[in-house]
């Protein structure tokens, strides 16, 4: 018995093709999502190009030309950078609601973006809102912000905003932001132990936060540690080493370095400082002059009382 082969299509063993228009739907569904996703990409790059742009424009502060690429690039795409741009921008403008307005999107957007919860604690500190700036500063400070740390510290320290005074506390965000080298930071608690500031004074301690901080080049930290050097405070005297960092702080404009300089050494002793350690000193140039001026006044004397003695004789 011969049996007749019959042809069977998929459509027909399917079911009537009830699978072929399902994938025939699912291939649409993938190209629509591949169209909405390279459509998004799209828009996020001409985002960023319109975001650089407001950030150029306001580099050279053109705050209105800013205002417009931000908002173009808000409305072409509403992320957190973009969001962030345009409350930065309104912030230094001084329109706090809308700023406050336009981080909390951000912020709806991205959790954890340091900046934006920052910035949200420093408005509501603005807005004498304490508690809730006390909720977005504690947060920005667990992300590692060094603003909200010092910002922590000076609360427990001055006992501000109806905190009680908490030496010990404001000396652990002190530590915290001295992590992440902040000279302030360093600055205040080389400061706190060398004076003894609510805790016992410790100059070793002092000298240790004064070098790292002088190690970042700060002015403050510069001078103080001169005057401990100069008198051997936590450290051996080094009085040529004191001389050489208010050197360094004079031309700052930091009027302590120039005022140690005039008052631990006479002029004369100044310009050699300038001369040992290089120019710079920015009053030791005058006294240069001056020096040169009284110098050549004695000459002139001299050879006056030469030529009245050669007259006589």
């Amino acid at each position: 018995m011969q049996y007749q082969s019959k042809k069977v299509t998929f459509t027909a063993c399917c079911r009537g093709g009830g699978i072929h228009r399902r994938m025939i739907s699912y291939a649409d569904n993938l190209r629509e999502l591949e169209h909405e996703k390279l459509s998004a990409l799209a828009n996020r790059i001409e985002a960023e190009v319109l975001q650089d742009k407001g950030d150029s424009k306001y580099r050279d502060e053109d705050y209105t030309e800013a205002l417009e690429y931000y908002q173009k690039a808000v409305d072409m795409d509403r992320n957190a950078s973009t969001l962030e741009s345009l409350a930065d921008l309104y912030l230094k403008l001084g329109q706090i609601s809308i700023a406050k307005s336009f981080y909390h999107a951000a912020f709806e957007k991205e959790k954890f973006n340091r900046d934006v919860v920052s910035n949200l604690a420093y408005i509501y500190f603005k807005q004498r809102d304490y508690d809730t700036a006390f909720k977005y500063l504690n947060a920005a400070a667990m992300l590692g912000d060094v603003w909200a740390m010092k910002k922590w510290a000076d609360i427990f320290i001055e006992g501000k905003y109806g905190r009680a005074v908490d030496i010990e506390a404001g000396l652990k965000w002190y530590e915290n932001a001295a992590y992440f080298l902040d000279k302030t930071a360093l600055f205040h608690l080389g400061n706190t132990h060398e004076k003894g500031l609510g805790v016992p004074i410790n100059h070793t301690k002092a000298i240790q936060y004064y070098e790292r901080c002088t190690e970042l080049n700060s002015i403050s930290c510069k001078n103080n540690l001169g005057l401990m050097l100069w008198y051997g405070r936590g450290i051996d005297q080094d009085k040529e080493r004191a001389a050489k960092l208010w050197h360094e702080v004079a031309p700052t404009g930091e009027w302590r370095g120039a005022d140690n300089l005039k008052f631990f050494f006479s002029p004369l002793e100044r310009l050699k400082i300038v001369f040992r350690h290089g120019p710079g000193w920015w009053a030791a140039w005058p006294m240069a002059g001056l020096f040169v001026v009284l110098l050549g006044i004695i000459l002139l004397v001299i050879i006056r009382v030469s030529r009245i003695n050669r007259e006589q004789g």
